[in-house]
């Protein structure tokens, strides 16, 4: 997971005993793999050119956004507001 890191992309907390950084990381590499074939990228072009890693990066944080907004929304319509039976 040092690769993930060294871009930016990754979890640089603990580890725990019930592997939720190793489940994070998982994710964080599928989130990769999928930007990169989108973007029509390879490792090697990251490496080799910092523009190409800079935007690889921003649909990185891009999808990460839209990940966490969606399971907020999620979370909101589950629960109910202030005490109010749906």
């Amino acid at each position: 997971m040092n690769s993930l890191r060294i871009l930016g992309i990754g979890s640089s907390g603990p580890v725990t005993s019930d592997g939720t950084a190793r489940y994070q990381q998982a994710i964080s590499r599928l989130a990769l793999r999928r930007i990169l074939r989108y973007r029509k990228r390879t490792i090697d072009d990251i490496i080799n050119n910092p523009l190409v890693k800079m935007e690889v990066l921003g649909w990185y944080r891009m999808s990460r956004f839209v990940e966490r907004r969606c399971d907020k929304i999620t979370s909101d319509r589950q629960s109910p507001a202030n005490g109010v039976k749906l």
